[in-house]
């Protein structure tokens, strides 16, 4: 049976938060990172696509339904996010498929950067690695202009009061214009309530010091996943990635924007669980002796 577990507001082995996930053992586990302004649930269709041996489990990032704000001790970085994600890691008994959209693409990659030799493969679409960016240099400093453009009128809108201009200008880039006055009002007020977790998302993605060189040293399969609308930014970090690590495989689907998991679940899901499917099969050895007798 496929389990589909959305922790939430509940954490692993002495977390606040979280509690241990089911003990009984599917062949393969898949814990999959929303994207901002979102929750667990965005992957509920992947839980129910997945296979009998495979478990899906789908926690909470900071600041979504299923989990408490950041509480302002000290300034926000994306290991603040991580180290729960790899915590849950560290209970569980197998390495596992990690996959990540967005934001949660983001710090998908900052929680393999701590735990390489707990993940079994990777899956990310459009990760928000915006430090990538920087690393770069000149030839990708105008993406990197046009994110900090967005985080800056996103910060200002906290500062001022202009929730909603701040909401619907990350809506509008992210989906297109005008997607901003398409939302329900009960969508458009849950989005400004979450305005002040993009700004720390923001911060966070952009001021990560992971280096691309890390990535060189990671050898598990991963699936860089892209929509055939994508944004600039996205699209220069989804080749970067794709230069950097050492069995990685690139993706488009068609007709889709940055929020294809969610606008074409089906083909995400299909190419994501054929990704996990390859990665999990034995790598079949042949005894040269053997097939000279």
């Amino acid at each position: 049976m496929t389990m589909h577990q959305n922790l939430g507001d509940r954490w692993p082995s002495g977390m606040p938060g979280m509690t241990e996930p089911d003990r009984r053992q599917p062949a393969e586990t898949i814990i999959a990172l929303h994207c901002s302004g979102a929750d667990g649930s965005q992957w509920k269709k992947l839980a129910a696509a997945a296979g009998q041996d495979i478990e899906v489990i789908t926690p909470g990032l900071m600041g979504s339904a299923e989990r408490p704000r950041w509480t302002g001790e000290r300034k926000f970085s994306l290991l603040d996010e991580a180290r729960p994600i790899a915590d849950l890691i560290d209970s569980l008994p197998e390495p596992v498929h990690l996959l990540g959209h967005s934001y949660g693409g983001g710090v998908a990659l900052k929680v393999a950067s701590l735990r390489p030799q707990r993940i079994r493969s990777l899956a990310l679409y459009e990760p928000s690695a915006f430090s990538l960016l920087h690393q770069a240099g000149d030839r990708h400093a105008r993406a990197l202009d046009e994110i900090e453009m967005l985080a800056s009128r996103v910060g200002a809108s906290l500062c001022n009061g202009s929730y909603a201009e701040g909401a619907g200008a990350f809506v509008n880039y992210w989906k297109g214009e005008g997607a901003w006055d398409s939302l329900r009002a009960d969508v458009r007020e849950r989005l400004i309530n979450w305005l002040p977790n993009a700004s720390l998302h923001f911060h966070a993605l952009i001021q990560d010091g992971t280096s691309l060189g890390r990535y060189r040293q990671m050898d598990f399969p991963v699936l860089l996943m892209q929509g055939e609308h994508a944004r600039a930014p996205s699209r220069m970090i989804i080749g970067l990635l794709e230069g950097t690590f050492p069995a990685a495989t690139a993706a488009e689907i068609r007709g889709a924007g940055h929020m294809g998991p969610v606008t074409h679940a089906d083909a995400v899901n299909s190419l994501t669980i054929r990704h996990v499917e390859l990665a999990s099969r034995p790598v079949a050895v042949i005894d040269p002796l053997a097939s000279a007798a």
